[in-house]
């Protein structure tokens, strides 16, 4: 089976983290985020993926250089000069797709059994199913209304008020036939949620959704809370990943060339990529994913944070429910609390400074 990546736009959710960064890079458990995907795909025997790019679009082929060698799945890289919004990229690359075929937003974290959807898609003999969640209204979604036989009868685009009516999250993810390519005009930007669903209800095939079940794992990671969220889980729930490293405790997780003092203290669960450092009296209390050659100074203290690669954190600084991106520099003494650091901050006695 064949799927497409949605990957073209900017992580606009976790800017200023995102600044320097495409959505598709974004580590997850210290992988790109697009490589979780690309596994998950081929678990449920995708062996043929199309990826549209746009936004700082050769990081991520230089990224996925050595995978596109590797041809398990097949990857095949498309670069869009202007953005042509999320079906309208679809379109670009339709001559790619004559059978039933997958699409999926680049900003997206699930476990998702899309076997079942599968099965689904076929037994109501869709046109396009659509993966939804319970909505809980803590954020701004794409919402549906489904009937009692799983169609969907209404789209609203982030509607501004609630409607009780409207209990389905569209998740980014959906299960399509290539008749679906006769419902885009040629018109750009031309999007999912906000053009071509609502044109679809009533319409013969039409739009179904396949209701996740309350134990699967979905979340939307452009958003701090949400990708902080999607890191607890992964550890606590979802563990061990690929790329997670060795076990060395109970949700304990560290990669190569570690160097823990055995003074410091390691409350789980905790990820530590390659190099990781931790100095002696520093405590570190999980959830927390330490990204590779990050170093924890003495006495310094980091709780319920993701620290990416190449970040010093001074002696006696506390980090706690904070993103802190590449190569920053927290200065010993000082509390980060709730913060999102963009990559190269430095901490100065007059200041913060950015490279």
């Amino acid at each position: 089976m064949k799927a497409m990546i949605l990957a073209a736009g900017a992580a606009t959710g976790l800017y200023p983290l995102t600044y320097t960064l495409p959505q598709a890079l974004v580590p997850v458990m210290n992988r790109p985020s697009i490589e979780h995907l690309i596994d998950w795909l081929a678990a449920h025997k995708v062996d043929d993926v199309v990826i549209n790019l746009h936004y700082l679009h050769s990081s991520v082929t230089q990224a996925l250089s050595e995978r596109v060698k590797s041809g398990t799945p097949r990857l095949h890289l498309t670069v869009e000069s202007e953005l042509s919004g999320t079906a309208g990229g679809l379109a670009l690359a339709q001559d790619h797709f004559d059978d039933t075929f997958v699409v999926a937003s680049a900003d997206l974290f699930t476990n998702l059994n899309l076997s079942k959807m599968l099965d689904f898609h076929r037994e109501k003999r869709a046109l396009c199913t659509i993966a939804g969640v319970r909505y809980k209204g803590v954020r701004s979604f794409g919402l549906m209304e489904v009937n009692d036989n799983g169609r969907v009868i209404r789209f609203c685009e982030k509607p501004p008020l609630a409607d009780e009516k409207l209990g389905w999250v569209n998740t980014g993810i959906y299960i399509m036939e290539p008749d679906i390519f006769s419902r885009i005009p040629d018109v750009r930007p031309f999007d999912f949620g906000e053009h071509l669903f609502p044109t679809m209800v009533g319409k013969r095939g039409g739009v179904f959704c396949y209701q996740v079940p309350d134990d699967t794992y979905w979340n939307d990671i452009d958003d701090p809370l949400a990708y902080r969220d999607t890191h607890r889980v992964a550890l606590t729930k979802l563990a061990p990943l690929k790329g997670m490293g060795e076990e060395i405790q109970p949700q304990v997780f560290t990669g190569k060339d570690c160097h823990i003092s055995p003074e410091a203290i390691i409350i789980p669960p905790v990820q530590f990529d390659d190099g990781v450092i931790i100095r002696k009296g520093a405590r570190i209390e999980g959830p927390v994913v330490l990204g590779k050659d990050v170093v924890v100074g003495e006495d310094a203290k980091v709780a319920d944070s993701v620290v990416w690669r190449g970040t010093v954190i001074g002696k006696g600084a506390k980090v706690s429910a904070s993103l802190i991106g590449s190569s920053c520099h927290l200065n010993k003494h000082l509390t980060y609390e709730g913060v999102l650091l963009a990559s190269g901050a430095r901490f100065e006695r007059k200041g913060i400074s950015s490279d």
